[in-house]
């Protein structure tokens, strides 16, 4: 099975809070999701495998900074490189873009996800106390700085 990464589209959305809905504990709208992709400084993918979203990622930039805001894969696609697939090609459109620094909010629990983040290149600078909710927790906030990078993305 080839995996394919491409922009987001509105008739994804539906396949996108589904998979939202079985991973992530605080789901953003269907309107949220429209307008972002809408947004001409958005960065928007998803993952497809024979035709069905298996992950997506989504992120923001404004001048030399970028902002990813949810990523998650479907379950029974986890631990399979995926995500590091999604990740490494939302990075370097970002690098694309001209952006120069890259953060990422991670829960203080979300020991996948952290390593991932750390094994792409993200360094943890702060601590956000009481930044989640359902349940509260603490966030991570992690950085990605451009200087050196080199295209990951296959």
């Amino acid at each position: 099975m080839l995996l394919k990464i491409r922009p987001m589209v509105h008739n994804d959305l539906s396949g996108v809070l589904y998979i939202e809905s079985l991973c992530l504990k605080n789901c953003w709208s269907i309107e949220s999701y429209a307008i972002l992709i809408e947004n001409s400084y958005s960065v928007c993918k998803v993952a497809e495998l024979e035709s069905t979203i298996v992950g997506y990622i989504t992120g923001l930039y404004s001048l030399d900074t970028g902002d990813i805001y949810n990523m998650a894969v479907r379950p029974e696609f986890q631990q399979k490189g995926i995500g590091k697939v999604l990740l490494n090609n939302e990075i370097d459109e970002f690098y694309a873009k001209k952006v120069a620094k890259l953060f990422i909010e991670v829960r203080k629990s979300n020991t996948v996800a952290f390593n991932l983040y750390k094994e792409v290149g993200f360094s943890t600078i702060s601590l956000r106390k009481n930044y989640y909710t359902n349940p509260i927790e603490d966030a991570l906030i992690m950085i990605f700085v451009m200087n050196s990078h080199k295209k990951m993305s296959v």
